[in-house]
C-alpha cells in the first residue's frame, strides 16, 4: 500500500469509527473511486479529498510555505544533532509576510542550527526565546520572527516544530468550489455503486488543513453536488460532520 492510499485508507475508518451512519461492509481499494463499501444490499463508493484552505488551480500558497518552512525545520535539527548531543525542544515563529524560496531552505536551515547552538540552555527544562535581533545578519532574520529553546530530559521529547496562526474556518464558498471540482467525477462512479460519498478530511497536520471551525452557514447549507453524502471529517477534534442530507 502506497503512503497516499495508506492515509486515505486511516482517514476512512477515522470517520467510520466516529459517524454513526458511516456504510458498513467489507471494504474494497479502487482508484475509481478510492474505496467500495460492500454490503448484502448495496454498495457505497467513497471518494477522499484533503481539505486545503485557500486551493485553487495552481495550488495553495499557504500549503507551499508551511511545507518549505517544515523543510527548514527537519534540516536545521539534522544539522545541529550531527554536531550536538543536547536533546532540544525548539519552536520557530515564522513572519506570515515572507515566503522562502525553494532554493533558499539549505541556506536557512543551516543559519537556524548555528543560532540554536549559540543559545543552548544550561540547565534542564532551561528555556531560552531567541528574538530575530540576535540573528539579524543572517538568512533567517528574513523568514523567522522567533526562536524558542528548551532543554529536555531525552531524544523523545526532544521535538523541533513551526508554530504556526492563521484562519481556521470554513466557508460555504469554498466547499462549494471543491463539489464543484469533484462533479464529473461523482457521475462517472456511479456506474460501479449504487451511491456515492465525499469524504473531505482536514487533518490538521498544517495551518491550510486545520479547520476547528465549520461555519454554521456550511453545516445547514445546501450545497449543490452530485454526490449522495457529504461528509467533513475534522480529524485532529474528532468530529465527522455531514454536509448534506
Amino acid at each position: 500500500m502506497d503512503k497516499k492510499k495508506a492515509l486515505e485508507r486511516l482517514s476512512l475508518e477515522g470517520a467510520a469509527a466516529i459517524y454513526p451512519d458511516f456504510p458498513s461492509g467489507n471494504v474494497i481499494e479502487t482508484e475509481r473511486p478510492d474505496f467500495l463499501i460492500s454490503s448484502d444490499s448495496r454498495v457505497t463508493g467513497i471518494e477522499v479529498v484533503n481539505y486545503v484552505r485557500g486551493q485553487g488551480a495552481g495550488g495553495c500558497a499557504d500549503r507551499r510555505n508551511e511545507i518549505l518552512q517544515q523543510k527548514v525545520v527537519d534540516r536545521g535539527r539534522r544539522e545541529f544533532e550531527s554536531n550536538h548531543l543536547e536533546p532540544l525542544m525548539v519552536h520557530f515563529s515564522w513572519d506570515l509576510n515572507r515566503y522562502p524560496r525553494k532554493t533558499d531552505v539549505p541556506f536557512i536551515a543551516t543559519s537556524a542550527a548555528e543560532v540554536v547552538e549559540q543559545y543552548i540552555p544550561q540547565t534542564l527544562f532551561g528555556h531560552t526565546r531567541i528574538s530575530s535581533d540576535r540573528f539579524s545578519d543572517t538568512l533567517l532574520c528574513t523568514f523567522v520572527s522567533s526562536i524558542n529553546v528548551m532543554s529536555v530530559r531525552n531524544d523523545r521529547q526532544a521535538l523541533w516544530s513551526s508554530i504556526s496562526a492563521g484562519f481556521v474556518s470554513v466557508s460555504e464558498d469554498e466547499l462549494q468550489r471543491l463539489l464543484a471540482s469533484k462533479a464529473t467525477k461523482a457521475q462517472g462512479y456511479l456506474q460501479d455503486c449504487d451511491e456515492m460519498w465525499l469524504l473531505i478530511v482536514a487533518d490538521g497536520r498544517y495551518m491550510s488543513s486545520t479547520a476547528e471551525l465549520l461555519q454554521e452557514e456550511a453545516r445547514v447549507s445546501q450545497l449543490q453536488t452530485a454526490f449522495q453524502r457529504v461528509l467533513f471529517h475534522d480529524r485532529w477534534n474528532k468530529q465527522v460532520t455531514s454536509l448534506t442530507g
